[in-house]
């Protein structure tokens, strides 16, 4: 059965943009053990509080840093503009800051219709940002597509009831099983298009 999406929910880096932060460098420069098997934000939630305090200034210089520099994914531009201009709605829901996101919007002239940030809502793989963002924007979970590079991604969409998309360079990179697998920005509106996310005459 053919699904429409009403609302297509974005991750940030390595989706809208070229993966760019170097978790394990980051880790490292927090005094994480080489073999540290939690994610970034989960290992600085280990920390006491003046650590983590020392911890989020690295991670804040390296955000910054990577959205300075931000490059966009060949094709995403256009896929976000075809979206809104066809009454798709487009959100953001990244476990970056609100402070990288508006960097690399303005950077790119890229505009969504609402962001959600660590700085908002409890991060992924919680499906209450995904949730909040449905109800913001008046759709339901099941109308929407989340859209991501990393296992928290598809995670969170599907305990919200979304669908989920997995962009990916190789099958079962994230060890979880999407509900799309895209290889590329170019895949990835194949499947919109292919459920009804685009107009095809708006494009």
């Amino acid at each position: 059965m053919r699904r429409m999406f009403r609302l297509v929910i974005f991750d940030l880096d390595g989706t809208i943009t070229q993966p760019h932060l170097d978790f394990q460098r980051i880790k490292s420069e927090m005094g994480a053990a080489p073999d540290e098997p939690r994610t970034l934000l989960e290992y600085m939630n280990t920390l006491s509080p003046e650590k983590r305090t020392i911890a989020a200034g690295i991670l804040d210089r390296h955000e910054r840093k990577a959205a300075a520099e931000s490059q966009l994914r060949d094709g995403i531009a256009e896929l976000i503009e075809s979206l809104r201009e066809s009454g798709t709605k487009v959100a953001i829901l990244t476990r970056n800051s609100r402070r990288s996101v508006d960097t690399v919007l303005s950077r790119h002239s890229v505009s969504v219709d609402f962001v959600v940030t660590r700085d908002d809502a409890p991060p992924k793989p919680s499906p209450e940002p995904v949730l909040g963002i449905c109800r913001a924007l008046g759709v339901l979970p099941e109308e929407s597509l989340v859209v991501g590079d990393f296992r928290y991604d598809v995670l969170a969409g599907r305990a919200a009831g979304a669908s989920t998309a997995l962009l990916s360079t190789y099958d079962g990179a994230a060890g979880v099983e999407p509900d799309f697998l895209v290889r590329d920005i170019p895949a990835l509106r194949r499947v919109i298009e292919d459920c009804g996310g685009i107009c095809h005459g708006a494009l």
